[in-house]
């Protein structure tokens, strides 16, 4: 990487953290709350691990909150390959929740802009109870709001 006498480990590592910069400019489909513009993955990314911290005490399962917040801080590098663990389980739901607050919040842009109906939201949002109950009754509450709403198409 650079002309220093660095061990090999550390300048990969330093490789890496470079590369993982490229996340700031993926950009995905949900828009920010407070601006006109869209998410990128790194933004996604540690907002997952927010609600890691914030909302882990609704698995259904023991997790282990920092492993889950790990898991999440770079799933966009590495998408989740097994969601059997109750800690992957409930990173994939927090992956779940989040776009869905924030398109919620926008008053459905997103889903608007791509004509997304109500059993679309429902279906992709269907494991979240795997995961945790109480978020996929929070995840149904909001699909139904939107749809009375109009932001979902029936």
């Amino acid at each position: 990487m650079y002309d220093m006498n660095i061990p090999e480990r550390l300048s990969k590592q330093v490789d890496f953290i470079l590369e993982l910069d490229k996340m700031k400019n993926l950009y995905r489909q949900t828009y920010v709350i407070h601006e006109d513009r869209k998410e990128n993955d790194a933004e996604h990314s540690w907002h997952l691990a927010i609600l890691a911290f914030l909302l882990a005490e609704y698995s259904n399962e023991k997790i282990d909150v920092s492993h889950v917040m790990k898991m999440v801080l770079i799933h966009d590098v590495v998408e989740f390959e097994d969601c059997s663990t109750p800690d992957a389980k409930f990173a994939a739901a927090l992956d779940r929740l989040q776009p869905l607050l924030l398109n919620y919040t926008k008053g459905g842009i997103s889903w608007k802009e791509h004509g997304i109906h109500k059993p679309q939201v429902a279906d992709r949002n269907r494991s979240v109870g795997e995961a945790s109950v109480q978020l996929s009754e929070l995840i149904h509450g909001i699909i139904n709001d939107a749809a009375d709403k109009g932001m979902l198409k029936a």
